[in-house]
């Protein structure tokens, strides 16, 4: 997705858009003084007494606020899954061997390609007795006709399927519980029975085939908590948490353990209430002591993000951005200019710059021995706006596989001089000027 960018009017920074708060991520500078924080997910009064399950999971009947945010949990497998070549045999197999529960949230899937082959599976399950529960994203998956995209989601309704709708706008459009104005769910989760789970960045439809992209299946206890993601949201919009939701979720905390070496932490995104998925790209930048690589759709209007760049590459960290050149999405040629807007003071700064010969949608952050996959773009729309998921995992072998791609994205990638970086400063007046949203 290429979320709108807000562009001011006049040279400086881009303003916040009409109506929308000004959101700051970046941790407060030292000494500053802050306002009381905003009200962060966690567990409340309300529940936290209930007898027999973990407190994490009971929290699930306050929907998302009620989600938490999730500590590292030790004890899992993580696998570094490459373009839909990889991703859709591993999780069509492990959705087949789903006994209990099934639980989906995406930001964009039709009724072709990967998304026709995982939803006539999940309708597939749902009759067999599984409990399904969808979490789609109406803008995101939006398709012409219009009635084609209701009749896909109107036969996995009457299959059994659980599919609730979030919409960007709600009645009452003014509400405290996160169900009024609402945001983008920009996430793509899978989980299965308390066990597994994928995340990152993949869609569902056949014109992503020919996308470059990544997943993560992790096996272990941090796929529950991946699982309370999808489970927290579908409440808020109007599904059902049920008790045996409830248990298999703690089950899989309980017992499903030493799956692998990898430290996992799911952190997310929920607009007016926590920011730890954007929040974990500042966190990895500060950490970073030798190398902080990134793969990135496109880079939008967050200078906070794209000053943390330059900040940690004039530390002498070795800091390196990867974007796609020129390719065949609808809105790459966009997108592209608007990244390279911000090509000569990357550039100044130290970051080395690669365009990938392909659509790339890949979201990979890797500092050091660490590694972050995720929904999250460099923008604000994504960043400040949106539902988002990510998960920091600490594993040689999986930081291994990560670091693999990434020297072969860049040995295929174009290195852009700074020469060049600089050539660009054009569209940047133009960018400056512009009174819309890209």
């Amino acid at each position: 997705m290429i979320p709108t960018v807000s562009i001011a009017l006049q040279a400086g920074r881009p303003a916040a858009a009409a109506g929308v708060p000004s959101v700051s991520i970046a941790p407060p500078a030292a000494n500053a003084t802050t306002a009381a924080p905003s009200p962060v997910r966690g567990p409340g009064p309300q529940n936290a007494a209930v007898q027999g399950i973990n407190p994490f999971i009971s929290e699930l009947q306050n929907g998302d606020r009620g989600v938490g945010n999730h500590p590292v949990d030790a004890g899992n497998s993580a696998q570094l899954l490459v373009d839909t070549k990889q991703f859709v045999p591993a999780v069509m197999q492990d959705l087949k061997g789903a006994k209990s529960q099934i639980n989906v949230t995406m930001f964009s899937w039709q009724d072709d390609g990967a998304g026709r082959e995982i939803g006539d599976l999940l309708m597939r399950k749902a009759q067999a007795g599984v409990d399904v529960n969808v979490v789609i994203d109406a803008f995101g998956s939006r398709q012409w006709p219009l009635s084609r995209y209701k009749g896909y989601i109107d036969q996995m309704k009457e299959a059994g399927v659980h599919v609730v709708k979030n919409w960007r706008l709600n009645m009452p459009l003014v509400s405290d519980d996160n169900t009024g104005v609402r945001a983008t769910d920009h996430r793509k989760i899978f989980e299965i029975d308390g066990k597994v789970a994928y995340l990152g960045g993949m869609n569902l439809a056949k014109k992503y085939d020919e996308w470059h992209d990544t997943m993560v299946r992790i096996e272990g206890p941090a796929a529950a908590r991946a699982g309370a993601e999808v489970l927290g949201r579908s409440k808020d919009l109007g599904g059902k948490v049920t008790a045996a939701n409830e248990e298999t979720l703690a089950e899989g905390l309980r017992t499903n353990v030493n799956r692998g070496s990898a430290q996992v932490q799911i952190v997310g995104n929920s607009p007016k209430v926590e920011l730890g998925a954007s929040k974990e790209f500042f966190n990895l930048a500060d950490k970073a002591k030798e190398r902080f690589w990134v793969l990135t759709p496109f880079i939008g209007s967050n200078h906070e993000m794209i000053d943390k760049l330059v900040e940690t590459a004039q530390r002498g960290v070795d800091v390196r951005l990867a974007v796609p050149g020129p390719n065949k999405w609808k809105n790459g040629k966009y997108a592209l200019k608007l990244t390279r807007s911000y090509y000569s003071q990357l550039a100044a700064g130290g970051v080395k710059l690669y365009e990938q010969p392909q659509m790339s949608h890949s979201k990979l952050w890797l500092s050091d021995s660490t590694a972050n996959i995720s929904s999250v773009n460099i923008g604000d729309h994504s960043a400040k706006m949106d539902y988002e998921v990510g998960a920091t995992i600490n594993d040689p072998k999986f930081v291994g596989q990560v670091e693999a791609l990434f020297h072969r994205d860049f040995d295929r990638s174009r290195a852009i001089p700074t020469t060049e970086a600089n050539s660009y400063g054009m569209w940047e007046k133009v960018r400056k000027m512009l009174p819309v949203r890209i």
